[in-house]
């Protein structure tokens, strides 16, 4: 419980990538096991999320980034519609 505690802490009101970097971060560091494998756990299913929509936004052209979570962010200003002469 311990390692869930510092989790929590260190992770305050980071989110998206942030988020990830504190947990690769603790997983890394840790020197049990137990500990590594329960932060690699919640990283892999932490980062499920994050790598949708970086495939959609690569493979695909579209952002779709609900919770502002992802490291690009789109320009209102512009549009795809928007064609310039």
């Amino acid at each position: 419980m311990e390692s869930l505690k510092r989790l929590v802490i260190e992770a305050g009101d980071k989110k998206g990538g942030s988020l990830l970097n504190v947990i690769y971060r603790l997983m890394i560091n840790s020197s049990d096991r137990s500990i590594r494998d329960l932060y690699e756990f919640i990283l892999e299913k932490s980062a499920a999320p994050y790598i949708q929509i970086l495939k959609k936004w690569i493979f695909e052209g579209i952002l779709e980034d609900w919770f502002d979570e992802f490291i690009v962010k789109e320009n209102p200003e512009f549009s795809k519609k928007e064609q310039v002469s």
